[in-house]
């Protein structure tokens, strides 16, 4: 919780309220292609603190640069993927997987507005989509 508040005065933005998407860039989507298996064994990201940290701020959207968006393993090794409950289960919240970031990080865009755009597939319980930044 600490250093997602640090990151957040670092980048001398506000905390995430009601609506807000929030997206962490943790750098983890390099492996892609080039080093799958560490790719795949595990991931950065945040756990259950600040999935109900972001749950309670009422925020739309969680994305980030990786495939499940959170931390894998998580912070109780018991409950697998427990930001996932949070966040969809519990509180409707979306979440965007395997965004590429890395050029808003480069521009240090930190608030912009953002859309995602899926296929709408009848039916369906996710869909694959285009997340558009307009910084």
């Amino acid at each position: 919780m600490n250093d997602v508040r640090a990151t957040l005065q670092r980048q001398g933005i506000r905390e995430p309220g009601e609506g807000d998407a929030v997206l962490f860039r943790t750098g983890h989507a390099k492996l892609w292609k080039k080093d799958n298996a560490e790719f795949n064994k595990g991931c950065p990201g945040p756990g259950a603190t600040v999935g109900r940290w972001l749950a309670e701020r009422k925020v739309a959207v969680v994305g980030g640069d990786t495939w499940p968006v959170e931390a894998v393993p998580g912070e109780d090794a018991d409950i697998p993927f427990a930001c996932h409950a949070i966040w969809i289960t519990m509180n409707g919240i979306f979440i965007n997987e395997n965004l590429n970031l890395e050029e808003l990080a480069a521009d240090k865009a930190y608030e912009f507005a953002w859309s995602f755009n899926p296929v709408p597939i009848k039916g369906a319980t996710g869909s694959p989509g285009n997340s558009v930044a307009i910084a």
